[in-house]
């Protein structure tokens, strides 16, 4: 699970993501509440059982979480519906992925609109999850994506093919967050010398592609920040989100759009 905290609007962290409300639809704002807290969460197709994941999910106590390799179909007997009505949270619209599986967002605050993008043609299935969601705050832009498992030049294509996407939806295009499973890394900068070495002979002794950051950079190039870089917590803070304690999975947020999504939208038109 990873973990991000959006702060009251009125400061600056705030400005980024939220946009005004359009409708009434989402609970007063409790005036204690200074924060929303959202996660990221790939349940690895629940292979760890519902209940494992349930618990998880309740001791995050997230007002919003969006779902990684959750199964389909989503129907009342589903997991996630299950997840979502012991919660007591709103279900977005499923975004089929690889093997079935694919992104999903449970949100405490009226989820507005969601949609499915799907990444892929003649290869793995992988999905883009665009969700609108009415908090106490303002609308709020939440992105989720879960990228190829294998290769970088891959993970480019589909978060290249999300970010044109995004600028062809108005109501889409304009301060957002993506969050989700990226598979790739941020460089050594997040780790020592000896764990980039031990990272890069895993990989080779696995025949996995070596240590990539190319996607990463180009996050950061289009614009976008990495809210784990940038936080402020004092000392140092574990990196890994997965099973090799690597960081795979990042919240990327952004005032608008990166030029080559509107590049590549106005070529398309």
């Amino acid at each position: 699970l990873l973990f991000l905290s959006l702060h009251s609007p009125h400061t600056h962290i705030t400005q980024l993501p939220f946009l005004p409300k359009m409708a009434a639809a989402a609970p007063a704002p409790d005036e204690r509440k200074k924060a929303l807290k959202i996660g990221s969460y790939n349940v690895f197709m629940w292979q760890h059982g519902f209940g494992s994941v349930l618990e998880a999910v309740r001791r995050a106590d997230c007002d919003i979480i969006a779902l990684q390799e959750s199964t389909e179909p989503v129907n009342e007997h589903s997991r996630v519906t299950r997840l979502a009505q012991q919660l007591g949270y709103h279900m977005s619209e499923f975004s089929l992925g690889f093997c079935d599986f694919g992104n999903i967002v449970l949100s405490r605050y009226p989820i507005v609109f969601s949609k499915d993008i799907p990444l892929n043609e003649g290869h793995q299935p992988r999905g883009f999850l665009v969700t609108v969601i009415d908090t106490p705050f303002g609308l709020l832009r939440l992105h989720v994506v879960h990228l190829d498992h294998q290769m970088e030049e891959q993970r480019l294509e589909e978060i290249e093919h999300a970010l044109t996407a995004l600028a062809t939806e108005p109501l889409l295009c304009g301060p957002h967050i993506i969050c989700g499973d990226f598979n790739s890394l941020s460089g050594p900068q997040d780790y020592t010398k000896k764990e980039w070495r031990n990272i890069t002979q895993t990989r080779d002794d696995s025949g996995w592609e070596l240590p990539q950051t190319e996607l990463y950079t180009k996050m950061v190039q289009w614009g976008y920040h990495d809210a784990y870089a940038e936080r402020d917590l004092g000392g140092d803070c574990p990196v890994g989100t997965c099973r090799f304690d690597t960081r795979i999975d990042y919240f990327f947020l952004r005032h608008g759009l990166p030029q080559l999504a509107l590049d590549a939208a106005a070529a398309a038109a």
